[in-house]
């Protein structure tokens, strides 16, 4: 019963063999006949009634003979390397290097295997834990502890815990980190760039301090050994230093990412590789990268290590191409969320959140996204669950909660900008322009838009490159039509629409935008009509919705019914209520009667009901400016606010809105 307590995985042939023959079925019926323990089925070992069963048999064995049944259990499992090792490592009684190198190569196996199951610990090692959850998340990580235990000389029990303590910034136990530092000590031949590499990567989780991140990975690379002597260096390094580029504009860290990754063979960093190339220069390498993506993800085996995915998964979602590959990133999920590589499965969780949204599945982005959340809260991971708030502000944005946007927007904003996570804070501003398109506020928008890619010079960075239509359609809105049609003009000889197919698409609508009447309609017909582009129904709604604006304005009803019927289609569908709103005032302008949903109508502020009364009298955006004390283009963003919360879509029916307004409240209020 002490070997089936000491391994609940052993069948019934190791046992026998571990018990060299000495122990047969029958020696169970009293124990059974007890209610201790059930008869084993055939191929599978002894189970007992009840967990603290177990407990207690192991509790009342002396430490010999604990010790010696780990060692039969070794003995019978020279075929399963991970567990024989970990019974050699209970069995021992003092430091052995044989023990410790077999620990040592089962937790590079775990790692790189990208598995660690609760199951491959003994119960006396998981006793070493309170958290059940935490010991499949730990095994890698005990493993290289016990074996700084076992390592009878300094040198290999400092580079054990360095491991160790790298490892840990991944599987969720951070505040493990500094202690396995400070236990490894240094000496002559201490891993130091690991070191760095670990404390960088403590430093941008715990507090998003990439810039101390930055300046240790730099020394980090100048200490790295050799490629050859073993992943460590090379997975700490550059995937540290990768997560430290992906959220900063700065070149420095990518130059330095290319350095770093210069010094292998090709083939051993072909995730980070296109990475780099999907942020830093994806218009000229584009259909290569695409191609490399699709490679590299067909050739990810089945048990594939989350350090492997995750890189490809960030290169994916950067050129659009993430949706056809997301089942290797839940399935990587699914099997390390209980327990396994948590830092991995929550940027997994966050790049699954942002291909969702773009294809218009918002009910389950923000399903991955509070998924999440939960996890980054729970094991620390501060860095991740800003990525995910500042992703969720701009959710709130496209569903019309532009209070809830802004909210979350400015909370992003405040904690990135002072640790010059530009990208984050770009993420941020991004919620802040979709929600003042939503109101049609589009001052606002184009001062948010202009913040991440300033006119004329957009951006090929995330999230710059899907941003060109927000600025050109806010600049055209707000009267600005020469900076709307440089601002495109840049976005094509910078090669943006050879990003991918909603690049391409977003490129397209904004040429439409900005184009004169002679020109517009082919153009939106052009965009409309690229292949595959109904998969990005938010931008391809957006553009419908303008499309069917221009088509009203000209006095081709029966287009614009056609265009805005389907955008508010689309907008209804995917959960898109303000631009909804908006796109069936636009519909009634045509003359087409459109039943909404009760939807309380969003009050007027004071300032918003005073603009509205002098524009119903008939005074123009500049004379109501200079009663007010504001600019003209204020006034007109005003007016764009007013329209939809009136449910309607020109001045000329300012006045009707406002006494049935006025009318309403009266009869609200009369008893």
């Amino acid at each position: 019963m002490l070997l089936a307590a000491l391994d609940a995985d052993a069948g019934l042939t190791v046992l026998r063999t571990a018990a060299q023959g000495s122990a047969h079925i029958d020696d169970l019926v009293p124990a059974e006949r007890a209610g201790l323990v059930r008869a084993p089925a055939a191929g599978c070992g002894l189970t007992f009634c009840h967990p603290l069963i177990a407990t207690a048999v192991v509790d009342l064995a002396s430490p010999r003979e604990r010790r010696a049944a780990h060692e039969a259990l070794a003995a019978a499992l020279a075929d399963d390397p991970e567990r024989r090792a970990w019974h050699l490592a209970e069995a021992a009684a003092a430091p052995d290097e044989s023990v410790a190198r077999a620990l040592d190569e089962a937790a590079l196996t775990a790692w790189r295997r990208g598995t660690g199951s609760a199951a491959e610990l003994p119960a006396s090692v998981g006793a070493l834990f309170s958290d059940r959850r935490r010991i499949a998340a730990s095994a890698a990580v005990t493993a290289l502890m016990r074996a700084g235990e076992l390592s009878p000389h300094p040198v290999d029990r400092s580079r054990r815990l360095v491991e160790a303590a790298f490892l840990a910034t991944m599987t969720g136990q951070l505040d493990q980190v500094n202690r396995l530092l400070a236990d490894a000590g240094q000496t002559p031949d201490t891993q130091t760039g690991l070191v760095f590499a670990a404390t960088a990567h403590l430093l941008t989780h715990d507090g998003g301090d990439v810039d101390t991140a930055y300046r240790l990975l730099a020394q980090a690379l100048d200490h790295a050994c050799e490629a050859e002597k073993g992943d460590w260096d090379r997975l700490g390094i550059l995937y540290t230093l990768l997560l430290v580029s992906l959220y900063t504009l700065r070149p420095e860290p990518w130059k330095l990412l290319d350095t770093a990754m210069a010094r292998f063979p090709p083939e051993a960093v072909t995730p980070f590789r296109l990475c780099y190339d999907a942020y830093v220069d994806p218009t000229r390498k584009s259909d290569a990268i695409r191609e490399g993506l699709a490679d590299a993800f067909a050739e990810l085996t089945i048990d594939a290590a989350p350090w492997q995915i995750v890189p490809l998964g960030f290169a994916a979602v950067a050129m659009d191409a993430l949706s056809d590959h997301r089942r290797l990133l839940l399935r990587m999920i699914d099997r390390e969320r209980d327990g396994g590589a948590i830092g991995m499965v929550v940027p997994a969780l966050l790049l699954l959140c942002q291909d969702s949204y773009v294809h218009g599945l918002w009910d389950e982005a923000e399903r991955l996204a509070e998924e999440g959340l939960d996890l980054a809260s729970a094991y620390g991971y501060q860095f991740w669950e800003r990525q995910l708030r500042a992703v969720l502000a701009s959710g709130a944005a496209l569903r019309g909660d532009a209070d809830l946007a802004r909210t979350r927007s400015e909370e992003t904003t405040t904690w990135a900008a002072p640790r010059g996570m530009d990208v984050t804070e770009g993420y941020a501003r991004s919620a802040r322009n979709l929600a003042a398109i939503g109101q049609g506020d589009y001052e606002e928008a184009l001062v948010q838009a202009a913040r991440i890619g300033p006119p004329g010079a957009p951006t090929p960075g995330v999230p710059g490159r899907w941003m060109v239509l927000d600025f050109v359609e806010a600049a055209v809105r707000t009267g600005r039509l020469e900076d709307a049609r440089a601002h495109v003009r840049a976005a094509q000889e910078a090669g943006i629409p050879r990003i991918g197919p909603r690049t391409e698409l977003i490129t397209a609508g904004a040429a439409a935008v900005a184009a004169d009447d002679a020109e517009a309609a082919a153009l939106f017909e052009a965009a409309l009509a690229l292949p595959d582009s109904g998969r990005w129904p938010w931008d391809f709604a957006r553009i419908q919705f303008a499309y069917g604006q221009w088509l009203r304005r000209t006095h081709d009803m029966a287009g614009a019914r056609t265009q805005l019927g389907a955008a508010l289609e689309t907008f209804d569908r995917i959960g898109a209520e303000m631009m909804a709103q908006r796109a069936a005032a636009e519909l009634r302008a045509t003359g087409v009667s459109v039943a909404r949903p009760d939807v309380a109508p969003e009050q007027l502020t004071a300032q918003e009901r005073q603009i509205a009364e002098l524009a119903a009298t008939g005074l123009s955006n500049k004379q109501i400016g200079e009663r007010l004390f504001l600019s003209h283009r204020t006034v007109g963003s005003h007016l764009y606010r007013v329209y939809p919360k009136l449910g309607i879509t020109s001045r000329a029916a300012l006045r009707g809105a406002l006494e049935a307004m006025a009318a309403a409240h009266q009869d609200e209020e009369t008893p």
